[in-house]
């Protein structure tokens, strides 16, 4: 599964879930996440987000990746003519919603990924994205795709779920 760069339009919020997010998370030469870790956005209750969170009523993210029973990768996907940092904004409060459901210092959802399907932002729940650049440039083999998937990829991922399994026990 791979990113289709050639002569793509993207119109809407699902072209982007379908033809970028979708083969990031899934494709052998970005992340390589089995299907099965991926959820859509209806897996998880709405959250109670208020005006002042900068929402009027309850969202989702569009995925989330579970891994032993942890949730830790929050993806957001927006339409091309919305930036991803409103996406990274609105995962980081996906995942700090999240992670108050695990006891201090347990904070699975910890990974951050939003697109909007030109531009991408990759973090952490709690910090400003550590990579940023253009969907463009993840390319398979590119050092953009290696970054990325050194940062969030299925063993990077795997790794910090075991260790909030040891730590909640």
């Amino acid at each position: 599964m791979h990113i289709d760069h050639g002569g793509i339009v993207l119109q809407n919020e699902a072209d982007v879930e379908m033809r970028i997010i979708t083969p990031l998370l899934q494709g052998a030469p970005y992340l390589g996440i089995p299907e099965p870790f991926i959820k859509p956005k209806k897996y998880l209750a709405p959250t109670p987000f208020n005006r002042k969170a900068g929402l009027t009523s309850g969202g989702f993210p569009d995925f989330s990746v579970w891994m032993r029973s942890f949730p830790v990768l929050i993806v957001e996907a927006k339409p091309p003519d919305v930036p991803a940092a409103v996406g990274y904004h609105e995962a980081q409060m996906y995942a700090a919603y999240l992670n108050q459901n695990y006891p201090t210092g347990i904070n699975p959802a910890h990974f951050i990924f939003a697109t909007n399907g030109s531009e991408f932002m990759v973090g952490y729940w709690d910090c400003k994205p550590i990579l940023t650049g253009s969907v463009i440039d993840l390319l398979p083999q590119s050092t953009v795709t290696a970054e990325f998937q050194r940062l969030c990829s299925r063993q990077v991922l795997d790794e910090f779920a075991h260790k909030c399994l040891l730590a909640s026990k």
